[in-house]
């Protein structure tokens, strides 16, 4: 590894220590996941949520900049909207956590 390969073989020296360190980056990253005690499950569960939450926007902008076409609504509605919606818990944080509808 190191010097000795790359000056024996060359570029081929030099991608076989890339190809060791590559392999060497990932057991570590194995080892501190394993360290870490985050089940795989856990990660598929975030890996999932993380999906679903992509798509949800993905409808969500869609379903917006339809409504725009149509001239159905305005952006400055919509932002009103939202921020009035998001000071109903009484803090402005971009979450919401209520009911969807409201009284419902």
């Amino acid at each position: 590894m190191g010097w000795g390969r790359y000056l024996l073989l060359g570029d081929l020296g030099q991608q076989m220590d890339l190809a060791d360190h590559e392999a060497e980056i990932e057991r570590l990253k194995e080892q501190l996941r394993s360290k870490q005690g985050v089940p795989s499950s856990v990660e598929q569960q975030l890996e999932t949520l993380q999906g679903e939450n992509d798509e949800l926007k993905l409808y969500l902008a869609a379903v917006i900049r339809l409504m725009l076409a149509k001239k159905l609504i305005i952006t400055d509605e919509i932002k009103a909207v939202v921020a009035a919606v998001d000071r109903e818990d009484g803090v402005e944080d971009k979450k919401y956590t209520e009911t969807m509808l409201p009284g419902a």
